[in-house]
């Protein structure tokens, strides 16, 4: 595992260069780190709601722009919540 500062270092890498739009599966996985609780919630959430990997990988980068403004490393029950929202007012709209 890395350590938090090769992590944050990574992490202020990517967004710097604005690349988190184009990150590819494979680096959603190594980089979004999601805490226990945020992820047992998101399963919960894909089964209750039957949404798509490609759904989940474009949720996740918002989930982690999230955490980002927020300066966290993990991703969060909050940061979740706050992006299920925008979907939700998204899609009324």
């Amino acid at each position: 595992m890395k350590s938090s500062e090769a992590y944050r270092s990574s992490v202020l890498r990517i967004l710097k260069f604005n690349l988190i739009p184009e990150m590819n599966a494979k680096q959603v996985k190594k980089y979004f780190i999601l805490a226990d609780n945020a992820k047992a919630l998101l399963q919960k959430s894909f089964n209750q709601l039957g949404l798509s990997g490609r759904f989940l990988d474009r949720i996740l980068k918002i989930f982690r722009t999230i955490a980002d403004l927020e300066k966290s490393e993990l991703i969060k029950v909050a940061h979740l919540g706050e992006a299920m929202n925008y979907w939700v007012l998204d899609k009324k709209m």
